[in-house]
């Protein structure tokens, strides 16, 4: 018996060597992925530390607008669900799929306007009471520029005002490379940075969100 199987091994010696050698590779293959996977994992919770204990860092543009920048994080929808409650009660009032969506982002803005103006009078109606009309004068202010228009009345010791504002955000993701002396590669996070158009709006949050697939 043992001689029968010597012999089929020396016969059919050269597809035993490929066998071999395809199951070697196999194995190998699978080993390099799965470390390929975890050096990946260990990449994105490092990436996910930063994003996550950074400040916000606001700066000036070219032209002088305001804008902040942040690490985008990568979630997966498990710990998207566990983390991001608010985030996740939005996607589901836009009557969205979890599953379909890509990223999310959010950007906070604070607006501080200073402006000096000159009361004037105005006379309004009051009532009317048996056709008599009573006329009254109270002082009106209004304050203007390209983005922001506020005015309003001043009555005895009650002010009535209305503010309007207008913004524009541009929010551009930028992909880091990964870098070792001169030699770049690869991606090893997401830049996202945001400005704004209306120079009395500071951003004050900016949060971006890959969810994996």
């Amino acid at each position: 018996m043992v001689a029968k199987i010597l012999t089929w091994i020396k016969s059919h010696y050269k597809l035993i060597f490929i066998v071999y050698a395809v199951l070697v590779t196999v194995v190998l293959f699978l080993m390099i992925r799965k470390n390929s996977s975890l050096s990946d994992e260990n990449e994105r919770y490092s990436i996910n530390q930063i994003a996550l204990t950074e400040e916000v860092t606001t700066y000036k543009t070219e032209s002088g607008k305001n804008a902040a920048r942040v690490t985008e994080l990568t979630l997966s929808r498990d710990e998207f669900e566990r983390v991001c409650a608010e985030q996740v009660k939005t996607i589901n009032d836009l009557n969205l799929k979890l599953k379909q969506v890509e990223s999310v982002s959010t950007t906070s803005t604070a607006t501080n306007v200073e402006g000096v103006t000159i009361l004037k009078d105005t006379v309004i109606i009051r009532d009317t009471v048996f056709n008599a009309v009573r006329l009254d004068t109270l002082k009106h202010f209004s304050w203007n520029d390209s983005w922001n228009r506020i005015e309003g009345l001043i009555d005895n010791d009650t002010v009535r005002c209305k503010y309007q504002g207008t913004d524009t955000l541009n929010i551009v993701a930028t992909r880091v490379p990964k870098k070792f002396l001169f030699f770049r590669w690869g991606t090893k996070y997401i830049q996202i940075d945001a400005s704004n158009a209306n120079p009395s709006t500071k951003i004050v949050y900016n949060k971006s969100i890959k969810l994996k697939k």
